[in-house]
């Protein structure tokens, strides 16, 4: 394996109770499942399909983004000039924030804004 900008390997462990490693998006071509478990806790397991579905990338300034129901919001990522958070219910936010950009997200997006994110 030849280490790139892309490289972010996740651990996992697959339906054989083997572990791995799948890098990039490898786990949205191969699975139907996604089981999620950070430290020590299980944070979800559900469809692949459902999860990418439901959740989104909020994008914005941070007064945006304050607008959210907290309840929506599973982590924030703020850099200078712009903040990002992981909502839980992609619709809802739509809803709640008509003029908020929403991205769907990738499971890296997912389990990275777990793992790095600031809880809210």
């Amino acid at each position: 394996l030849r280490p790139n900008e892309s490289y972010q390997p996740v651990l996992h462990i697959d339906v054989y109770g083997t572990m791995g490693i799948a890098f990039n998006n490898d786990l949205e071509k191969i699975a139907d499942y996604i089981t999620f478990l950070h430290k020590g806790q299980l944070v979800f397991s559900d469809e692949k399909d459902l999860l990418l579905e439901q959740y989104g990338v909020a994008k914005g300034d941070a007064a945006q983004l304050e607008r959210l129901d907290r309840s929506l919001v599973v982590a924030v990522r703020r850099s200078q000039y712009s903040c990002e958070a992981l909502v839980r219910d992609r619709a809802a936010a739509l809803a709640q924030c008509p003029g908020l950009t929403l991205d769907p997200p990738t499971l890296d997006d997912i389990m990275l804004f777990i793992v790095r994110g600031e809880r809210e």
